[in-house]
C-alpha cells in the first residue's frame, strides 16, 4: 500500500496493535490517592532521613581522609613511606638507577632505588 510520501512498510513498526499510538494528558497530582503507593508519608520521611545520613557520613568522612592526607604531606610524606633500612644514605641518581639494572641478587640491601625515591 502506498501513502502520499512514501511506502507504509517503513512506518509499520511505529503502529502498536495497528493503531497508531496516542497522547493523553497525565492526571492532576491532585487526582491521585497518594495513601494507596504502597508507602507511607512516615515510611518515605524514615528512608530520606537513612539516605541523607549516609550522605553525610560519606561528606564528612571524605573531608577527614582530605584532612589526614594534608597532614602527612605537610610532615613529610617521604620519610614516612622510606624503607626503614635505607637510615641516612643518600644515593644520587646515577648511582641508584646503575644498581636498580643489576639482577635483583646482586643488588644487596638496601636496595638504592628505593633510597633515592624517597
Amino acid at each position: 500500500m502506498k501513502l502520499g510520501c512514501g511506502d507504509k512498510s517503513k512506518v509499520d513498526y511505529k503502529y502498536l496493535n495497528k493503531k497508531w499510538p496516542g497522547i493523553q494528558d497525565a492526571p492532576d497530582p491532585s487526582l491521585i490517592n497518594w495513601q494507596n503507593l504502597g508507602y507511607g508519608s512516615m515510611n518515605r520521611c524514615i528512608r530520606s532521613l537513612f539516605v541523607n545520613l549516609f550522605c553525610l557520613i560519606i561528606v564528612l568522612g571524605s573531608f577527614y581522609l582530605i584532612l589526614q592526607f594534608m597532614k602527612l604531606k605537610e610532615k613529610g610524606a617521604a620519610d614516612a613511606f622510606k624503607p626503614a633500612e635505607c637510615g641516612s644514605a643518600k644515593f644520587d641518581k646515577q648511582k641508584a638507577w646503575e644498581n636498580f639494572l643489576l639482577p635483583p641478587e646482586k643488588r644487596g640491601r638496601p636496595y638504592q632505588m628505593a633510597c633515592h625515591c624517597f
